[in-house]
């Protein structure tokens, strides 16, 4: 059986899985609308229908493009790399459609993508895990895109909790 702190530890780390790939998909918005010159307001037009994995290749080749500094660039096709890499356990967390499976193990499956119609165990050591996975990205990227004055990092993003 599954106890109440169990629950709301998935619970917390889902939504701070929420909130990291909702940061990403900014990041490399902002990216995008650097590359060609948007405000954020015509920016916004632009991505606001694009899915991540789009999103993140748009960025990588707009930098390649307009020849953005190449530690940017590199930092963007990385980005880029990984997003293809977690995006199905990031939406199997999600989306995912939980139950308890005989066992007494938590599962969750979701009916598109990487993991369709294959319930999957969902362990709250697996969603620290996607979570540590985005927050790398993050890392990598953040940093790189401040130093070239992208963004503004001085609002502090809520750390990991430890699981």
């Amino acid at each position: 059986m599954h106890d109440q702190d169990e629950l709301e530890a998935r619970v917390y780390l889902i939504g701070y899985i929420c909130l990291q790939w909702s940061y990403l998909e900014y990041l490399l918005a902002i990216a995008i609308w650097h590359a060609l010159k948007l405000t954020p307001e015509t920016g916004q037009i632009v991505t606001g229908g694009l899915d991540i994995k789009p999103r993140s290749l748009m960025a990588y080749r707009l930098a390649q493009k307009v020849k953005m500094p190449k530690a940017l660039t590199v930092k963007l096709g990385r980005a880029s790399e990984a997003v293809t890499l977690i995006q199905g356990d990031r939406n199997l967390a999600v989306h995912g459609i939980y139950g308890l499976h005989a066992s007494g193990k938590v599962t969750a499956e979701v009916h598109r993508g990487k993991y369709r119609g294959s319930a999957q165990e969902m362990s709250a050591d697996r969603l620290f895990q996607t979570c540590n996975e985005i927050d790398k990205v993050i890392n990598d990227l953040e940093p790189t895109m401040a130093e070239f004055g992208l963004i503004d990092v001085s609002r502090p993003v809520p750390p990991l909790p430890s699981p």
